[in-house]
């Protein structure tokens, strides 16, 4: 069971940078990113790196 757990993770994690990359490839004015995962954090890295201005939301949410 824990290996089938762990391959649903890195599918998840592959479908959602592929999400962002798609997300990226229309060149936005900008992106908003708020607290979140390491993906979250891999949008922001990949947007400043293709001169796209990040807003970074700060705060613990509700």
């Amino acid at each position: 069971m824990r290996r089938a757990g762990l391959q649903r993770v890195a599918q998840v994690s592959s479908l959602a940078s592929r999400r962002n990359d798609d997300m990226l490839s229309v060149m936005p004015a900008g992106v908003v990113i708020f607290p979140g995962s390491g993906i979250t954090g891999n949008l922001a890295d990949k947007a400043r790196r293709l001169g796209i201005s990040v807003w970074q939301a700060a705060g613990d949410g509700a």
